[in-house]
């Protein structure tokens, strides 16, 4: 059986993106402060992470996550489901895509895009990012 879930990066106090967001740091000024427990050196922290990642069988990604994750998520870049199936849930399918990408566009709705990505995972998890 597959499992589906949901994973967001949120502080304390409810925000899940710092003020003025750009194509560059599309979590905002300081957004990343988000994520900072996951670049920590902290042996707990990075167990976590790891055994995370490794549980994933494909990933559900927002276009919006597509556009402003893409810079990060390269074949050979430090973060993201870099060799994970991606699916990204688009009304439009972009023209050109990484080369060697993992990505496929459903442009059907979010229920069509679990469906392929539950085939393609096999009955190991799925996880959705949403920004």
């Amino acid at each position: 059986m597959t499992i589906v879930t949901l994973t967001m990066s949120m502080s304390l106090d409810g925000f899940m993106q710092a003020a003025n967001p750009t194509a560059e740091k599309p979590l905002g000024l300081g957004g990343e402060l988000l994520h900072e427990w996951a670049s920590a050196n902290d042996p707990e922290n990075n167990k976590y992470l790891a055994d995370a990642i490794d549980s994933i069988g494909a990933v559900i990604a927002g276009r919006r996550t597509y556009d402003t994750s893409l810079p990060s998520w390269r074949s050979d870049g430090p973060t993201g489901p870099t060799r994970l199936p991606v699916f990204v849930v688009t009304h439009k399918a972009p023209k050109t895509m990484p080369e060697n990408g993992v990505y496929q566009f459903s442009t059907k709705g979010v229920a069509a895009a679990v469906a392929e990505a539950k085939i393609t995972a096999d009955g190991v998890a799925l996880t959705a990012f949403e920004t």
